[in-house]
């Protein structure tokens, strides 16, 4: 019963920290075994966290990487060749800027329409 209600305090008030945590054991006369299964509760919740954020940045970054793939293919095939500047340039764009190229990509008639779709949209 001790141990349910330190995982639902642990729990519910997400601003506890260990040290409040093992004050509260201590006061518990003897069942400070409870410590170990509540931090290790927390810690665990911590590392899966971590790992779902992980996974989804991985997969974001995926995405881009797979999309500007993607757009210098389409703008070799367009422009015949690339300059390695704006081979950089696309490589760091982010998604939303990578959009805007495919969208357009019928309405770009050199690399300067290029260049100037991009400044445009940084405003």
């Amino acid at each position: 019963m001790v141990e349910i209600l330190l995982i639902y305090y642990s729990s519910a008030n997400k601003e506890l920290t260990e040290e409040a945590i093992i004050n509260k054991i201590r006061k518990l006369e003897g069942k400070g075994e409870k410590i170990m299964t509540i931090l290790e509760l927390r810690e665990l919740r911590g590392i899966e966290k971590g790992m779902e954020q992980g996974l989804e940045k991985g997969l974001e970054k995926g995405k881009i990487e797979g999309k500007v793939a993607t757009v210098m293919k389409i703008l070799a095939k367009k422009f015949k060749t690339l300059p390695s500047d704006v081979e950089a340039l696309i490589s760091g764009l982010e998604m939303d800027s990578l959009d805007l190229i495919i969208d357009n990509i019928f309405e770009l008639e050199k690399l300067e329409d290029l260049l100037g779709l991009l400044k445009k949209n940084e405003k």
